[in-house]
């Protein structure tokens, strides 16, 4: 697959606009993530996330399609000086399948499977599941609770046409739930953010003890 059209907001807006307001999804995600363990952050975008677990992870590895995304990843991981973090540059499913690692502790998908292809959904969570013992989830919890569901509405359609498309379809398919399901992983930890509307899921395949 060819690397898709920057987006607008990719870059150095995403980490000014964007990247302040996750920074509660970031804390739920890595609190769940293991000390010295191996992880790749599936859409990583700036890196935000990715530099993070970076503080208690062996390794952490990065993979985004948007050029913009990783140059201001790599950016300020330079300027942090952070050694254990990996950037690819590439189309998400052709990444997983041509990493150096056979295997990795956990795969982690941070709010960008409400953003993609209905039909890419699933099959990247299946190729995440071939190589990760464990796989994490941080996106919107279906329905959308009342509160703050008119400000995500908006937001999610600034992003573009394609973008609110794929939002609705990943909100009439019953979001992440289905997907699990129909990749037959086990939820063992649940929990919510943001009045609600985030859901954070650590998952395992069932051959996974815990």
């Amino acid at each position: 697959m060819e690397l898709k059209t920057a987006r607008y907001y990719d870059g150095r807006p995403y980490a000014c606009w964007i990247d302040p307001l996750l920074k509660p999804i970031r804390r739920a995600v890595s609190d769940l993530i293991e000390p010295g363990s191996i992880a790749v952050d599936i859409g990583c975008g700036t890196g935000a996330l990715a530099m993070r677990l970076s503080r208690q992870c062996e390794k952490v590895i990065g993979i985004d399609h948007s050029h913009l995304m990783i140059r201001q990843a790599h950016r300020i991981g330079t300027e942090r000086g952070i050694k254990n973090l990996r950037l690819i540059c590439d189309d998400a499913l052709s990444a997983l399948d041509h990493l150096k690692e056979p295997r990795v502790d956990y795969a982690v998908f941070s709010m960008m499977l409400h953003e993609i292809t209905p039909e890419s959904r699933l099959e990247l969570i299946l190729r995440a599941r071939r190589i990760a013992g464990r796989i994490l989830f941080a996106d919107y919890r279906i329905p959308l609770r009342r509160l703050l569901s008119v400000p995500i509405l908006i937001v999610e359609r600034m992003a573009g046409r394609e973008h609110f498309r794929n939002f609705l379809n990943f909100s009439r398919t019953r979001g992440l739930m289905s997907l699990i399901e129909a990749a037959d992983l086990t939820v063992s930890l649940r929990k919510t953010i943001f009045g609600g509307n985030v859901c954070i899921l650590k998952t395992r395949s069932p051959d996974i003890d815990n």
